[in-house]
């Protein structure tokens, strides 16, 4: 027996670090629910994960529509992340601060703008179907209401003076819900937080959550690919020349040159000189730390504008003096540096 099978979709991560120098994928856990795996069997689907997307794959019939629709089903996808460099290499992506106490939010990506594409993240809380809620606000007594995707009031509960937090009398319903603040008093809206219930991944470290609806409209365009973009982490280059037995006005004429190809953003980087009077005590380091005998001179080049790390960058940056090449391509840094900051040591016999 023959069984012939499309691809509904595929979820990939697009990371301006890797540049096609790794995949960016690998470096999660992809947790699909078993809820989704149950609608995925009970539709004659499967999924897989491949070269670091995840895939979601339909039988089909002769004419290479689906036997079964999955429209009306929200796939859910926990991701976990296993590299713990991943924030040496990532940009943050900006998502609100959590309750105090609470752990950071969880990025949910979801189609819910466009059924053929991701929306921009936004920053929740995955909960079980009982969590506790803590306002924001400091405010007491203040009310918390629970609205779902469709503006639904799910749950109403007062928080009192002297009280922290509060929890709904009943189990709450599965998906994206909208926390309102309210003033008791005025009904003003004093605060917003976005939860997701989600009882098999409420216990997960979560970096991501990827939900997919299911329409008619992702049915009708098989295929589609769905991209989680993320930028890589920027730095300010600096580079610390440390040069020993130099005269004032050799080491006067040492320089830094970028030497890169085109096609970089920003295209050259040029270098601010500065000398250890002019260093900052909060962003630079210490004259003391870098030369211990004080008899070096030294020097910082600081670039005037932020770079984007890269697994493989194509940056050439070289140390001169005039111009002849004393370093070829001075280093910078990638997934295992917490800073790009660089001592240069220079030493003549």
């Amino acid at each position: 027996m023959r069984l012939d099978f499309r691809a509904l979709c595929r979820v990939r991560i697009s990371h301006a670090y890797f540049d096609g120098a790794g995949t960016p994928g690998d470096a999660f856990a992809w947790l699909v629910t078993p809820a989704t795996q149950a609608a995925l069997a009970g539709a004659h689907a499967l999924s897989r994960l491949r070269d670091g997307q995840w895939w979601v794959v339909q039988e089909t019939d002769a004419g290479e529509q689906p036997r079964h629709s999955l429209a009306g089903q929200t796939l859910l996808v926990g991701l976990v992340l296993r590299d713990a460099a991943w924030p040496l290499y990532t940009a943050p992506l900006g998502l609100p601060a959590p309750p105090p106490g609470e752990a950071p939010l969880t990025a949910l990506f979801a189609n819910t703008a466009d059924p053929l594409a991701l929306d921009a993240p936004v920053g929740v809380r995955v909960c079980g179907r009982h969590p506790r809620l803590t306002p924001l606000s400091a405010q007491r007594p203040v009310r918390l209401v629970l609205v779902d995707a469709q503006d639904r009031q799910v749950a109403d509960l007062p928080v009192a003076p002297g009280q922290s937090d509060a929890r709904p009398a009943g189990a709450l319903p599965e998906g994206h819900l909208r926390l309102e603040e309210h003033d008791p008093a005025s009904q003003a809206l004093l605060a917003t937080q976005q939860l997701y219930v989600a009882p098999d991944l409420a216990a997960e470290p979560l970096w991501g959550l990827l939900a997919i609806e299911v329409s008619a409209a992702l049915e009708a365009a098989p295929d589609t690919e769905f991209t989680i973009t993320l930028a890589a982490r920027q730095d300010r280059l600096r580079y610390y020349v440390v040069a020993r037995r130099y005269g004032e006005n050799e080491f006067a004429s040492l320089n830094l040159a970028d030497v890169s190809p085109g096609g970089l953003q920003p295209p050259s980087l040029v270098f601010d000189r500065l000398a250890p009077e002019a260093f900052d005590p909060v962003q630079h380091l210490g004259s003391h730390l870098l030369d211990a005998s004080g008899q070096a001179r030294i020097a910082l080049f600081e670039a005037q504008a932020l770079t984007g790390r890269q697994a493989r960058s194509a940056r050439r940056i070289q140390l001169r003096r005039d111009d002849a090449v004393l370093v070829e391509q001075l280093p910078q840094p990638g997934a295992s540096r917490a800073q790009a900051d660089f001592i240069v040591h220079l030493d003549k016999p």
